[in-house]
């Protein structure tokens, strides 16, 4: 493989859910590509309004009514033969002693993990933002992942710690669910 990529790290992806055959914040994901890439020193051939347009494109072509979309891009002109494929990345977060606890990370607006934190304080949930330590597991009521692929998921177990999916993850979930699927119908009417 002679891709700067895989060999150096040197290139973005984004991941993009699709519901009813639309993409959630596709402008945003859009732009945090472009942002990605400039952040690594390598412009993209696409604007974003440009990559929006071929997303939809690509989406109404191939009938994708729910899925996931995955554009990469990477610094360098080499070819290969070898499809590469970048793994999904994951937020955590977990709930004790009610509120919500996740790793402090640079935001994303229009990341899945953003999303979730912003439906939280819109309920009320306290969260905060910081480190946690393994010993930390065994006093967490419920534990879940965010992600754009699968949004977001309960935890069963972390080593020997059992975790119930209970009322913040539910409601964590069901609120996620909300803005995606309106914003879907209503990108339908326009």
């Amino acid at each position: 493989m002679l891709t700067h990529g895989l060999h150096y790290g040197g290139g973005v992806f984004e991941g993009e859910r699709v519901h009813d055959g639309h993409v959630f914040k596709l402008t945003e994901r859009s732009q945090r590509l472009h942002d990605s890439a400039r952040e690594l020193g390598f412009g993209l051939p696409l604007s974003v309004a440009e990559l929006d347009r071929a997303t939809r494109e690509l989406v109404a072509r191939e009938g994708i009514g729910d899925g996931y979309v995955r554009p990469v891009a990477w610094r360098g002109s080499e070819r290969s033969a070898w499809p590469v494929q970048a793994p999904p990345s994951t937020s955590r977060s977990s709930r004790g002693s009610g509120r919500t606890s996740s790793p402090p990370t640079p935001r994303r607006a229009a990341s899945a993990w953003a999303t979730v934190i912003d439906l939280a304080r819109e309920l009320g949930i306290r969260v905060v933002e910081r480190d946690v330590r393994p010993e930390e597991l065994g006093g967490f009521d419920e534990c879940f992942l965010t992600g754009t692929a699968y949004e977001v998921q309960p935890v069963r177990s972390i080593d020997a710690h059992a975790y119930e999916a209970g009322r913040t993850t539910t409601a964590l979930r069901e609120a996620y669910a909300g803005p995606v699927r309106s914003a879907h119908r209503a990108a339908a009417v326009r």
